[in-house]
């Protein structure tokens, strides 16, 4: 039926046709009909085209716009028309990915995840200050038996502990482990940061020596582990917010003395052919985003209260201009030879979309599968022109494999 009724106004009926409509289903309409340029855009670069008939064009708009922007099958309507045969590949992987979304955060709750659903409590090691054998053994001590990280993703129980799989440096333990306290914390050995955020420094691998820069720094936990990573190198941390520079200066004095240069400076600001943006190696950008893919709140994870889940078309269109021209800014860096784009979002119009615009306009570079991360089961959706190949390339995180939601692309300049 909401098909039906989209497809009258489409043709030229008036909206206030909706007025028998269901309040759900005309939000549902409504919402889509705002939001129908860039949905049309959104199907065109997933290879599905304006179908000639009227209805079936309307069933299109309505399942791109709950895959891009919704929480889940929510509606009646849409979820028949999942089930209907003219539901495409395309869109039928977009809502695969926006069905599992939704039970991971039904399982784990938005605010606060009961005990058993919780994500796991994860703690990296500053190995500038530390060692992860130091820091495995300190637990020991402490009373954690430490276990061989298991194969599928789970948080350990009560006691247990393990080093995470493909960050060598994290440590998981159980939820509800506190750490706040602990010596080690205190004295920046040990760092407490979400596993989905510790992936993107290693995906990312600065050469040892090289200068890298953290495009959008603040709070610091991955710009310290940027530094621990580039071992002798020299990372340049930007953060153009007055009092965000200063947390981001104190976090990687206390983290990485002597290894990072705070600039209270917008990274567009920075000029690539400037004598020192020339050295430039690597590139990490983790640009502000809408947030949504944050499940599990708390210090522990650095994270602000949880956006509105409905975030606005315009808002999300706003964001995605802006990362798309810090991620072009990123690629001219004319000795750059890898850059790294992540975001703490599950909107596709904020990643797969994104990543898609800045290789159609940057010419040089090519996706590449982190060399980390080429067992990671979750990878990117099949948008924007990007072929199959590609999206393996791209690496996705969630809840059901027991971190917040995440998105990272590498990039690498093709040839020598």
């Amino acid at each position: 039926m909401a098909a039906a009724r989209l497809a009258a106004v489409l043709q030229g009926a008036s909206v206030k046709s909706l007025c028998h409509a269901r309040r759900a289903e005309y939000a549902l309409i409504t919402e889509t009909l705002k939001r129908r340029p860039l949905l049309e855009r959104a199907l065109s670069h997933a290879g599905v085209g304006e179908a000639d008939n009227p209805r079936l064009h309307a069933a299109h708009l309505l399942l791109a716009h709950e895959a891009l922007y919704g929480r889940g099958l929510r509606h009646a309507a849409v979820r028949d028309l999942a089930r209907a045969s003219h539901a495409l590949p395309a869109l039928r992987t977009l809502l695969r990915w926006s069905r599992a979304l939704l039970k991971a955060k039904s399982a784990a709750g938005t605010r606060r995840p009961p005990p058993a659903a919780a994500l796991p409590r994860y703690a990296r090691v500053n190995t500038l200050r530390s060692s992860v054998d130091g820091a495995c053994a300190a637990l020991v001590r402490e009373g954690y038996t430490l276990l061989a990280a298991p194969a599928s993703p789970s948080a350990p129980g009560p006691g247990e502990a393990w080093v995470d799989r493909e960050v060598p440096s994290l440590l998981v333990l159980p939820p509800r482990a506190e750490l706040h306290g602990h010596a080690m914390v205190r004295r920046a050995a040990l760092v407490l940061q979400e596993k989905a955020s510790a992936m993107a420094p290693v995906a990312l691998a600065p050469a040892a020596g090289g200068l890298v820069v953290d495009a959008c720094a603040a709070p610091g936990n991955k710009t310290s582990q940027l530094a621990a990573l580039a071992a002798e190198g020299r990372v340049v941390a930007c953060e153009r917010d007055g009092a965000r520079a200063a947390t981001l200066r104190r976090r990687v004095e206390e983290a990485a003395e002597g290894r990072v240069s705070v600039r209270c400076v917008d990274f567009l600001q920075l000029d690539p052919q400037s004598e020192e943006m020339r050295g430039v190696e690597s590139v990490l950008l983790d640009p502000s985003c809408s947030g949504s893919g944050i499940v599990e709140r708390g210090a522990a994870h650095g994270a602000a209260e949880h956006p509105s889940p409905s975030d606005g078309a315009a808002r999300l269109s706003a964001l995605a201009a802006m990362q798309l021209r810090l991620l072009r800014h990123a690629l001219s860096f004319p000795a750059a030879r890898a850059v790294v784009y992540s975001t703490c979002s599950v909107h596709p119009i904020e990643n797969e979309l994104v990543v898609a615009a800045a290789l159609g306009a940057a010419r040089g570079w090519r996706l590449a599968a982190p060399a980390a991360l080429r067992r990671w089961k979750c990878r990117g959706l099949p948008l924007g022109g990007l072929d199959a190949e590609q999206c393996e390339r791209l690496v996705r995180a969630a809840p059901f494999v027991q971190t917040n939601g995440f998105f990272i692309a590498r990039f690498e300049r093709c040839g020598p």
